[in-house]
């Protein structure tokens, strides 16, 4: 199970998915085991399922190999830019983002703000965010869903990735951005926080100002970039295949009583 979004949909708007739901519930009777990312999300799930039967094996980032700046869009030549990536659900909060980019983006002219995800059922909040920042908005990039090749650019020659989604499995974005060394701010989700090793700037989603102030140290306070480059390096570099194959290993051979 990647996350507990199933049974915890209601939360932020959505029907839960009564057919995964009633699929691992089953199967969970029938004695299965449970394969999550994070030890938060397996809390999670402990509860939701009653069951010990959860094993945690964190899955490694994709290498972000040979980006381009040429596979950047033209409009981005140059200029300083925070990401956010992934589709415009309602959990990614991304109208809060863009409310506290509006508060960054006060004290600094250069720097843009890009979406990069397919439209979700929190596309509609995105837009009225969009309506309502004034002229802010030539600073913020839109861009819908992107190819591999622009997806690894654009993370590559982020000046910071914003990824304050909530009830996540893992956030695998953040560990992406941590191996190139560029500076993350996360929100209050248990299991990125947990996955961000603690290198990472929190803020509090539901305030537009905390927003604001994590984005302007993530791209402007030089000694805690320094800071962040090396320590999510380092994050990032516990997260290896050998690894997940050693846990995936072992969590066969309990299943199996091996």
């Amino acid at each position: 199970m990647h996350d507990a979004s199933p049974w915890l949909a209601p939360r932020w708007g959505e029907a839960p998915n009564r057919t995964i739901t009633r699929l691992v519930e089953r199967r969970i009777k029938q004695g299965a085991w449970v394969h999550t990312l994070t030890n938060a999300t397996a809390a999670t799930l402990a509860d939701i399922l009653d069951t010990d039967r959860i094993r945690v094996a964190p899955i490694p980032p994709a290498t972000v190999a040979d980006a381009s700046r040429d596979d950047l869009p033209v409009r981005l030549a140059g200029r300083p830019y925070v990401l956010c990536l992934g589709a415009e659900k309602r959990r990614k909060r991304l109208d809060a983002v863009i409310r506290g980019f509006v508060d960054a983006a006060q004290n600094d002219a250069d720097i843009a703000l890009v979406l990069a995800g397919a439209e979700g059922d929190g596309s509609s909040d995105v837009v009225q965010a969009l309506d309502e920042v004034g002229q802010v908005r030539s600073r913020i990039y839109r861009l819908g869903p992107v190819t591999e090749a622009k997806r690894n650019a654009l993370v590559a020659f982020a000046r910071a990735l914003c990824y304050v989604s909530h009830h996540e499995g893992e956030g695998l974005p953040v560990l992406e951005a941590q191996g190139l060394g560029i500076p993350v701010v996360i929100g209050d989700d248990s299991a990125v926080a947990e996955t961000s090793g603690g290198a990472a700037i929190s803020c509090d989603p539901a305030d537009v100002s905390s927003i604001g102030g994590a984005l302007r140290t993530a791209v402007n306070d030089e000694a805690k970039r320094a800071e962040l480059k090396a320590s999510g390096r380092q994050n990032a570099a516990r997260f290896t295949p050998e690894r997940f194959l050693d846990d995936m290993t072992d969590i066969y051979r309990q299943a199996t009583n091996r």
